[in-house]
């Protein structure tokens, strides 16, 4: 299923908002799935960016879904 590019975008900075006003509380869990939030550094600009990401507990490991 393909989303307007806008929309993904709105929507991973309400997570991210909601997420860190909550301190984790909301935001976590999105239906039957777990997310995080991911911190990088930009290479060129070496601005931090910040994404929500999924993820997945696989035994003692986190599988982190990015697309």
């Amino acid at each position: 299923m393909h989303l307007p590019p806008a929309l993904v975008t709105a929507t991973d900075r309400l997570t991210q908002r909601v997420y860190i006003a909550s301190d984790g509380r909301l935001g976590h869990r999105q239906g039957r799935w777990s997310v995080l939030l991911l911190t990088t550094t930009g290479r060129r600009t070496g601005e931090p960016r910040t994404h929500a990401l999924l993820y997945l507990v696989h035994g003692r490991q986190l599988l982190v879904v990015a697309s």
